[in-house]
């Protein structure tokens, strides 16, 4: 059974080797670094290419069934790595899934020129149902109603930022 086993790698080809490694690769590359798929895609045919090219090569029933389990080992520890990574936040540091969204996370931090809108009283430059656009000194700004319908012109205070949005209600 060791020989057979043994015999699994030494009795590879070149190129069915390769196929398979570069496919094993492209894998582990799509679980470290989620993607649209295609190197997962691409590294599941690629190793499932140098599967049947080992078999059609001549392996035995142990060889393959051998080479069966290798597979599933490799995608089980990646799926442990994955988890152990986003566990110890490692995973997390990554852009495309810091806190759970694809959006930074200082996106919704407002800004210190709306920060400073905070109380003050403009006018509704557009009707207001309930997102408009609103007019603080000189400048024009989009806002949304706290719920309820605001006609174009009339005064409004700006409540709070929430969101990275403006929230204003009728005074």
């Amino acid at each position: 059974m060791w020989q057979q086993f043994v015999g699994l790698f030494t009795d590879y080809g070149v190129i069915a080797m390769v196929v398979m490694i570069f496919g094993l690769v492209m894998c582990m590359i799509e679980v470290m670094i989620p993607g649209f798929g295609v190197f997962g895609i691409l590294g599941t045919m690629c190793t499932f290419g140098g599967l049947v090219g080992r078999i059609i090569m001549g392996a035995t029933p142990i060889q393959v069934l051998s080479m069966f389990i290798l597979i599933v080992a490799v995608v089980v520890v990646s799926l442990i790595l994955l988890v152990i990574m986003a566990k110890l936040g490692i995973l997390g540091k990554s852009a495309l899934v810091q806190d759970k969204t694809v959006v930074p996370t200082d996106y919704e931090k407002p800004s210190k020129e709306q920060l400073k809108l905070v109380n003050k009283v403009g006018f509704a430059h557009t009707v207001f149902k309930p997102s408009g656009k609103m007019v603080y000194d000189g400048k024009l700004y989009d806002a949304i109603s706290n719920g309820e319908f605001i006609e174009q012109g009339e005064k409004i205070k700006v409540v709070e930022i929430k969101n990275n949005q403006i929230i204003v209600k009728k005074v």
